[in-house]
């Protein structure tokens, strides 16, 4: 996910390019039959038939393309997007004809500027539709294909919503859908990082041998291993569902539930309990005894008291 969120802003604004692509060649294919019906076979009624049918083709795209327009939008979008058309077909109906029957290129055609400034203008409003429409994501989202993209993973922005809402809302259900996703991220590392803490004491207490721990020890050291694989269960999942590119739990296992024999001298001067005690130890069954001792794990020895050093016991 973290690779795509690379190139999907592209992928945005091509969904954007094939929209306007398809849109032209409707145009295109109209200006062409109007050079073929007007100046070649001479028949005005085929034209603006064709014109007023390829003209409706191309606002029911514009209407499939777009959304969060208005009324009023509308029809200023049909008046420019056909105006270009329609006025070329009038400016060859009403030409100067020559002998052949041709347009005569050296008479004027006083609509022709028309038929240009029809088409700079719908230029320079399919530029503005098409221009970032909030400064979150800067991305076209006047367009339902950009909508329905969902590039950012922005899930909790509805695309529907586009349709009757202005691009501001827009941005401020992004922000709030941000904020709700980096606040589940801080919970989650906060937890994770409580729950490496828990391994290591786990690990510390498993490292040292069985004969220094009472029955009831061995017993409360099993239970705490069991809550803790069920909770890193649950956690590894809600993290895998956060994570844009989840690692295999395998791998995580491999590398954070090591023993402490597996450790590297690096990764032992590392872990925060170094230099803790594990105690207070009784061992050989003498369970509830009255004096005992801690073993210090690093010089791998039993010492009594703790001399001042931090321990780390199961209660």
């Amino acid at each position: 996910r973290k690779l795509q969120s690379k190139w999907q802003c592209f992928d945005a604004y091509a969904r954007v390019s094939m929209s306007l692509g398809v849109y032209q060649i409707v145009q295109a294919i109209n200006l062409f039959v109007l050079g073929l019906t007007l100046v070649e076979t001479h028949c005005p009624s085929v034209a603006f038939a064709v014109t007023l049918t390829l003209q409706a083709v191309a606002l029911a795209l514009n209407f499939l393309d777009l959304a969060g327009m208005q009324l009023w939008q509308w029809a200023f979008m049909l008046i420019i997007s056909s105006g270009c058309s329609v006025t070329t077909a009038f400016s060859l109906t009403y030409a100067k004809l020559t002998d052949e029957r041709l347009p005569d290129p050296t008479k004027p055609f006083p609509g022709a500027p028309i038929a240009f400034f029809f088409q700079a203008l719908h230029f320079h409003v399919m530029l503005i539709l098409a221009s970032p429409s909030d400064s979150t994501t800067s991305l076209p989202r006047r367009f339902r294909s950009v909508l329905f993209l969902d590039v950012f993973g922005d899930a909790s922005y509805d695309p529907t919503d586009a349709e009757h809402s202005l691009p501001r809302s827009v941005e401020e259900g992004s922000m709030s859908g941000a904020a709700d996703r980096v606040e589940k991220a801080t919970a989650l590392a906060d937890c994770w990082d409580k729950g490496k803490m828990a391994q290591m004491a786990l690990r510390r207490w498993e490292a040292i041998p069985e004969f220094h721990m009472t029955n009831e020890d061995a017993e409360t050291l099993w239970q705490y291993r069991k809550q803790f694989t069920v909770w890193r269960k649950a956690l590894m999942v809600s993290w895998n569902e956060n994570e844009r590119i989840p690692i295999p739990s395998e791998v995580r296992d491999s590398l954070e539930l090591k023993g402490w024999s597996e450790l590297s001298a690096i990764e032992k001067s590392e872990d925060v309990f170094t230099g803790t005690l594990i105690g207070p130890l009784y061992g050989n069954g003498q369970q509830g005894g009255s004096r005992g001792y801690y073993y210090d794990l690093e010089k791998g020895e039993s010492i009594f008291g703790t001399q001042g050093a931090q321990s780390l016991s199961l209660k």
